[in-house]
């Protein structure tokens, strides 16, 4: 039996992925150019860094912190990483800024997050940086979750969100993510030493799709 936070991050996963994918599609109908792969490797917890992704486009969700605000109610603390790479900077960051885009508006469009949190508190934080041609996005929010809600119900374990269960939105499925462009490859361990140090570490992800349970990566939190 999954516990409470993994439940979330699954939840959360869920509800990015879908958001990602439309957005991406309309961006790629707009801009013929770009050519913009959708995320090819997801990853949660500590089992992952951005600067060394054994795919890219890469997104790791990552828990660091929760407070028990009542007896029904857990507030999150939540980051969500993206990393990018390409060989040409330039193109590299065309990329990214599409990528700061879809990400601050699949959060600002819905601050329920597709019914995983009852609401996003205000001052979502985002931070970014392009070191070793790796570009990195990071989104730090907090959440308040339910914990009597939809994604902790009995039952619920193997099947995920029930449709038409309060909160859920009932197309909380897994996309099948299309191959990654030639110019968008691995990312030797280590490189990109900037701002994202959240999750960042000197070791390789190579533990594709790997869960919280198999968590190996420590956290180094960088204090404002």
């Amino acid at each position: 039996m999954r516990n409470s936070t993994e439940r979330f991050v699954s939840a959360l996963q869920a509800y990015l992925k879908a958001a990602f994918t439309e957005r991406v599609s309309k961006v790629n109908a707009k801009d013929s150019e770009i050519r913009l792969a959708d995320i090819a490797l997801w990853q949660s917890g500590y089992s992952g860094v951005l600067s060394g992704l054994s795919h890219y486009p890469g997104c790791i969700v990552l828990v660091n912190g929760k407070t028990l605000t009542d007896p029904y109610t857990t507030e999150y603390s939540v980051v969500i990483g993206i990393g990018l790479t390409a060989d040409d900077p330039d193109y590299l960051e065309r990329m990214g800024r599409y990528w700061e885009d879809i990400l601050e508006d699949s959060i600002r469009s819905d601050w329920t997050l597709g019914g995983t949190a009852i609401d996003t508190d205000v001052g979502v934080r985002f931070n970014f940086d392009c070191t070793s041609n790796v570009y990195l996005i990071q989104a730090e929010l907090t959440c308040q979750v339910d914990i009597g809600g939809y994604v902790y119900m009995e039952g619920n374990d193997d099947e995920g969100i029930e449709e038409g269960t309060e909160g859920g939105s009932g197309d909380a499925e897994v996309f099948s993510m299309p191959e990654v462009p030639p110019t968008m490859g691995a990312v030797s361990s280590g490189e990109g030493d900037g701002l994202l140090s959240p999750l960042r570490d000197d070791h390789d992800a190579d533990n594709e799709g790997v869960g919280i349970e198999d968590a190996s990566v420590r956290l180094e939190v960088k204090e404002d």
